[in-house]
């Protein structure tokens, strides 16, 4: 339905949070930090200039792993109904399905294979 791709112009800036995480923040600090303490809050909350000379950046620095509990949360059926609504958003914006969809996706189909 297009609601992200629909109002993105809207915004100053957009990141998200998959490899290049860390680099979005930086640019976040960038574009929006000189006039207040938000670098050093992302250094704080981040430590963002660690993690961005870290040779193999994998997003792993103050993240939840909310990903490892999402079975808890999202079955098959609400993982391919928010697809379904957001399909347009992931194709105009290049934005990939997270790792953890494919995998309850993948949980569901080896139970009907059995």
């Amino acid at each position: 339905c297009d609601v992200l791709f629909r109002h993105v112009d809207n915004y100053e800036f957009v990141g998200h949070m998959g490899k290049d995480f860390f680099g979005y923040l930086q640019d976040l600090a960038a574009k929006l930090g000189q006039r207040n303490k938000l670098p050093e809050a992302l250094e704080k909350v981040f430590h963002l200039s660690r993690e961005l000379t870290l040779h193999e950046n994998s997003n792993v620095g103050t993240e939840t792993k909310a990903a490892t509990h999402v079975n808890k949360y999202f079955t098959a059926a609400s993982v391919r109904r928010a697809l379904e609504y957001f399909a347009v958003d992931y194709v105009r914006l290049g934005l990939e399905v997270p790792s953890w969809a494919h995998d309850i996706l993948a949980e569901e189909s080896e139970i009907f294979m059995k």
